[in-house]
């Protein structure tokens, strides 16, 4: 016996597949992936270096373009990026940087077309710190006991 496959069937199995190979496609060209200084410095891809802001070095370039150096946490290695964007409202709270784009190897600098602020965690402590109006875990008062109430029914 002999099975033929009807082609309404065929049909929706090719479009199935021709999705999902766009799709995979498409989310592949979609990924940046973080990398080292060292490693930015070598390639022309666009890839994320993340490091710590100095702060010190932030100014403003010729173009209006944004120059700050980053420190690598890896290698502790010091960079230049210079980012096109506008200044983002909370860069001097940044404790690090995100940047993502591509190494400029004629200036010798990072040039992002993106960036990422990691702020201080508002609601993280610091060392030996507690927020106003927080007591410490050895400190808290145990939670009141619920007691449950129950009334008859009026068909009982």
């Amino acid at each position: 016996m002999k099975i033929a496959l009807k082609p309404l069937p065929l049909f929706g199995l090719a479009l199935i597949a021709a999705f999902a190979i766009f799709g995979f496609s498409g989310l592949r060209g979609s990924v940046t992936p973080y990398v080292d200084i060292a490693t930015a410095q070598a390639t022309t891809d666009r890839v994320q270096v993340k490091g710590k802001f100095d702060k010190s070095t932030l100014h403003n370039g010729p173009r209006g373009e944004l120059i700050f150096n980053l420190v690598d946490f890896k290698t502790a290695q010091q960079f230049a990026v210079v980012y096109s964007g506008p200044q983002p409202a909370n860069m001097q709270m940044a404790r690090d940087v995100v940047a993502m784009g591509s190494w400029d190897a004629q200036r010798n600098v990072f040039a992002a077309d993106q960036m990422n602020i990691k702020c201080p965690d508002k609601y993280a402590p610091g060392a030996g710190t507690q927020p106003s109006g927080v007591q410490p875990a050895s400190a808290k008062t145990p939670a009141p006991k619920t007691a449950v109430v129950r009334t008859a029914s009026p068909n009982v």
